[in-house]
């Protein structure tokens, strides 16, 4: 796959791979058409231009996605720390992950649902790093730093339950205040019912909208508040 990028006229002792080369070197990038890969290290390398980048991102969306993903990157980032250059175990936890997203989404998770559930992932390998570092930590390393794996574990944790019970509480917000008033009633019922019943009726649709309001706490309330963040 190539990506061509604005050209310069080119003699005939010039080929792609010599342009590419030279540019790698600190000369312009403005070249014949290259791969990929080398785009991506060239931009890397600050080498190319911010329009060649919006022109590469709207040709590749697939990439701009994948690149602009920093969950997936946070991912990457926990998953290195743990295994370091064993791909193996890397690509296994990664598949594990995967599937734990899948089983805490659902059939039909909303937007906030899809970000705390991204929250919830990266927090748990936070803590299996954490507790690995914690249990693999060798004597010579002193007393402070076993401390302080120990302490940056419970950090890891605590912040893993809180994405949880952030989930927990939208996800009951979301469901115990689903309240839905139906207006649409027989003939029958329309012409056997008289104005207190029907008073009556709003009034105890009114009361059920207040004991579910009533059901959110201080803290769910608040959570409204800031948006769940």
């Amino acid at each position: 796959m190539d990506v061509s990028t604005p050209t310069k006229p080119q003699t005939q002792s010039q080929s792609p791979k010599n342009d590419i080369g030279s540019s790698k070197n600190g000369q312009s990038p403005e070249s014949a058409p290259i791969t990929v890969g080398e785009f991506v290290e060239l931009a890397s390398d600050g080498k190319v231009s911010e329009k060649q980048i919006h022109e590469f991102l709207n040709q590749f969306p697939a990439l701009a996605q994948k690149f602009g993903n920093l969950t997936g990157q946070a991912e990457r980032a926990w998953l290195l720390k743990i295994f370091h250059a064993n791909r193996l175990f890397g690509e296994a936890a990664l598949r594990h992950i995967e599937k734990m997203k899948t089983e805490l989404a659902g059939p039909s998770p909303t937007a906030m649902e899809t970000l705390l559930i991204d929250r919830i992932v990266v927090c748990y390998l936070g803590v299996q790093h954490g507790e690995i570092a914690a249990a693999t930590g060798e004597s010579k390393l002193g007393i402070h730093v076993l401390k302080f794996l120990v302490v940056q574990a419970e950090s890891a944790n605590r912040r893993f339950l809180a994405a949880m019970k952030s989930l927990a509480i939208v996800r009951r917000l979301t469901n115990g205040l689903n309240i839905q008033i139906s207006h649409n009633y027989d003939a029958a019922a329309r012409g056997g019912s008289s104005a207190t019943d029907r008073e009556k009726d709003l009034h105890r649709r009114r009361e059920e909208i207040h004991a579910g309001l009533e059901r959110a706490t201080a803290e769910e309330r608040e959570l409204i508040s800031i948006g769940a963040t």
